[in-house]
């Protein structure tokens, strides 16, 4: 019998993250707060979840994506509590990879949490394999900063893949804070080199619009590395407009780019929302929330049937997040995401 080794696995895993990178209408989950949100991310991309073993694992199955040598996509979720995730992880490769029945994972091999678990330890969190050397690398560095600066933020109800975290999903090392310069021109060429390596590893033609949203990007998760906030420090500008009641897409997704480019915002509605903040001008304070959100609105598979989409302020419910609520009631299909996007915000 032919049976699956870890180098197949491998390929078939990066070559997962690759499509990921090359199509920007594809969203990948990769913590979620409990089973109703992996259930809601199963059904808004056409997946299947079901309980693996017990409680403490669940898996997507995408019937119509074939993986590894033409089997369907599998994404294994395990509870970051849930302390035996090695060999739930062994029996999820053996039971829907065909890996040998008597296979054991050599120890160089890490079982990794996508995002790391102690942000989210309630959460369940997407599980891929990792060489030894590059999870530790990552842990000792890009993590470790992270999670000491967001351990007493709020949960979200789910997590999407962002930029920095596929570099680490494709096994790229990361910088070492120690090795980028506090001041603007060390980030900025920090920021270059990854972009160098991000086209180079997934063989990407971009066009300039997608590599300045790329250095953006990168720019704001190495200035939070350095200086402990997100922003572009190379953007100038902000918007003055009512979020009350958003009623077009485009007038959002430009709001939440100025955000993500660290411009501030204000929000017109926070005195009858939001009586204990006494500031009206805003800006994000983590540029991922920003990004997730742009993410979803910019795959036309989940907006085009919108037709409200609202944005208010209330840090009464969630203590300084610009709460997005999206509607799709235009439709026989009816969606209702209220609370799935949380945008962590603070006075400018």
């Amino acid at each position: 019998m032919f049976y699956i080794n870890i180098n197949q696995y491998y390929k078939g895993q990066k070559n997962e993250f690759k499509e990921f990178a090359r199509n920007e209408n594809r969203l990948m989950l990769i913590a979620a707060e409990d089973v109703n949100d992996l259930d809601k991310f199963a059904e808004m991309t056409e997946g299947e979840r079901t309980e693996y073993i017990d409680d403490n694992s669940h898996i997507i199955t995408y019937p119509n994506e074939k993986g590894v040598f033409g089997r369907p996509t599998v994404h294994l979720y395990i509870k970051g509590t849930f302390k035996d995730y090695r060999p739930r992880f062994e029996q999820f490769l053996i039971e829907h990879y065909e890996f040998d029945s008597n296979f054991n994972l050599p120890k160089i091999e890490h079982v990794d949490h996508l995002l790391n678990k102690t942000r989210v330890k309630e959460c369940f969190i997407r599980m891929i394999l990792l060489p030894g050397n590059i999870n530790t690398a990552w842990g000792r560095s890009y993590e470790r900063i992270v999670t000491n600066l967001e351990k007493s933020k709020v949960y979200k109800n789910m997590y999407l893949l962002d930029y920095v975290l596929l570099l680490k999903a494709t096994g790229l090392a990361f910088f070492k804070k120690k090795d980028i310069p506090r001041n603007n021109n060390g980030i900025s060429a920090a920021a270059s080199k990854t972009l160098q390596r991000y086209q180079s590893v997934f063989n990407l033609k971009l066009d300039q619009g997608k590599k300045d949203t790329l250095l953006t990007y990168f720019r704001a998760e190495i200035n939070y590395m350095v200086r402990k906030r997100f922003y572009d420090h190379q953007h100038i500008g902000q918007i003055n407009k009512e979020l009350d009641k958003v009623q077009v897409l485009k007038h959002l997704k430009s709001v939440l780019g100025d955000l993500t480019y660290g411009a501030p915002v204000y929000l017109d509605n926070h005195s009858t929302k939001s009586p204990s903040l006494d500031n009206d001008k805003y800006k994000c304070s983590n540029i991922t929330d920003c990004h997730n959100l742009n993410a979803l609105l910019n795959n036309p598979n989940q907006t085009f049937e919108a037709c409200t989409v609202h944005a208010v302020l209330d840090p009464q419910t969630y203590k300084g997040h610009l709460k997005i609520k999206i509607e799709y009631g235009c439709s026989d299909k009816f969606v209702y995401a209220e609370g799935f996007f949380k945008i962590a915000i603070e006075p400018d």
